[in-house]
């Protein structure tokens, strides 16, 4: 099988319970996210996010 790269959450509700909760869990499952993108993220913050997201994953990612 491949090696687990990362993973990045997506509030996809406004008004998602216990986000932080949710977070959090699957932190300790999986490990810290690429990125966790708020709900709302436009085109150019979204972008902002993800160059931030890759570019601290990259090292990791080049290792697998």
């Amino acid at each position: 099988g491949l090696p687990f790269a990362g993973w990045i959450g997506n509030q996809v509700d406004p008004e998602m319970a216990r986000l932080p909760e949710n977070v959090a869990w699957l932190t300790r499952a999986f490990g810290e996210p690429l990125a966790v993108l708020p709900w709302g993220t436009s085109d150019g913050a979204a972008a902002d996010t993800f160059r931030a997201a890759f570019a601290t994953a990259s090292p990791r990612l080049m290792q697998l």
